[in-house]
């Protein structure tokens, strides 16, 4: 394809991704529906007729380069998430999640999908754990707790996810004996090139003469330090949480920029990213990998279900309302493309179909508990009432 007609493809891709965004917030529709499907209805007929050929190279850096934006994002918001009257109950759910929950879905995995490896288990499992925040703005101006918790859960929760994801990917990529100790080398270089970097570039990033370029100074940062990380044997994503973490405990007032920088790049990462999962994976054509999809999700509430009932109590209705309120965010739609453009994995394999369908039932069946959400399961009872 030439150069001029692939930009030219992937501008029209950004537009109607744009257009079908804009339009979910409209009719209050799930995004991540919309956008899959405007890449599942252009696929067939684009690579039909050549037009939409992607180039292989051109996907992993854009891959990477919207992994370390959501990484960026997620840790950089971690150490500001909690209200003090909620800390116990959130700290009770997230140890919970990732000690019980994370295993849980890992072991039933294994055996469902009969995965080569414990290490890919964990990893799909911390795929389909996390949850999104797209509903927190639906529920915070009646529902202050529900929407904290949300938004609490869809950070504290996928950090932890995405630092598994990290470990897992690492171990899945490595090769020849030294497992351990490469291991140990790679998430101290990580963690010390972030911090490294956070040190010496934190003061300059914040002078006045920078102000109109912070933005790019902080991509840039990102991208030298995750870059440096890799070619020193260190992993790349923990460098990047270094670096997201140290950002993110500097008082915001001294660095404001850093939520804005954040959100600005949220929209264009959701976008390209659901639009090519839409694209890249076709719907599975044996309904064996729609049933065993349907019943990894119904795992999943289930142990959402179970996680509330340890951690906050309240009654089962809302137990349930909130288990149900589980669509996967843009960490786990990156994740999945991140396995089939970076490490091989064929897009028609049952562990990419999956996790398409996964990230799909869930955006729907999250949808429709929110429209039927009543007003007894907004109060929350299992939470401080400081914090309604």
């Amino acid at each position: 394809m030439a150069p001029i007609v692939f930009l030219f493809t992937f501008a029209v891709l950004i537009f109607l991704g744009l257009i079908g965004y804009l339009l979910s917030h409209r009719w209050n529709i799930p995004h991540s529906i919309v956008l899959i499907l405007i890449g599942a209805i252009i696929a067939r007929p684009g690579v039909s007729y050549g037009i939409l050929i992607i180039p292989e190279q051109f996907l992993d850096v854009l891959v990477r380069f919207t992994l370390i934006l959501v990484v960026f994002d997620i840790f950089s918001r971690y150490d500001h998430t909690t209200p003090t009257t909620m800390h116990s109950n959130v700290r009770s759910y997230k140890l919970i999640a990732i000690l019980i929950g994370l295993p849980s879905l890992a072991a039933l995995s294994y055996f469902i999908l009969g995965l080569e490896s414990f290490a890919y288990s964990l990893l799909f499992a911390a795929v389909i754990l996390p949850s999104s925040r797209v509903f927190v703005k639906r529920f915070r101006p009646a529902r202050k707790s529900v929407a904290q918790f949300l938004e609490i859960e869809s950070i504290k929760v996928t950090a932890y996810a995405l630092f598994i994801s990290a470990i897992m990917l690492f171990i899945m990529g490595w090769e020849g004996p030294g497992l351990a100790v490469g291991l140990f080398f790679g998430l101290a270089i990580g963690a010390g090139t972030g911090l490294i970097s956070g040190l010496l570039l934190a003061r300059p990033l914040r002078h006045e003469m920078l102000s109109k370029v912070r933005h790019f100074g902080l991509i840039a940062v990102a991208l030298v330090t995750y870059s440096l990380s890799e070619a020193m044997g260190g992993i790349g994503i923990v460098s990047i949480m270094s670096l997201a973490f140290f950002f993110g405990s500097l008082k915001t007032s001294r660095l404001p920029f850093l939520y804005e920088f954040s959100s600005d790049v949220a929209e264009f990462s959701e976008i390209s990213m659901f639009i090519l999962l839409g694209i890249l994976i076709p719907l599975p054509i044996s309904p064996g990998v729609y049933i065993i999809s349907f019943l990894i999700l119904i795992a999943v509430f289930l142990t959402r279900f179970a996680i509330f009932q340890i951690s906050f109590g309240g009654s089962r209705k809302e137990r349930l309302f909130l288990s149900l309120l589980a669509p996967k965010d843009i960490s786990s739609a990156v994740i999945t493309l991140l396995l089939i453009t970076a490490y091989g994995i064929d897009s028609t394999s049952s562990v990419p179909q999956v996790l398409f369908l996964i990230i799909c039932f869930s955006a729907i069946v999250s949808w429709v508990a929110s429209l039927q959400e009543k007003e007894s399961y907004g109060t929350f009872s299992g939470m401080p009432k400081s914090e309604l």
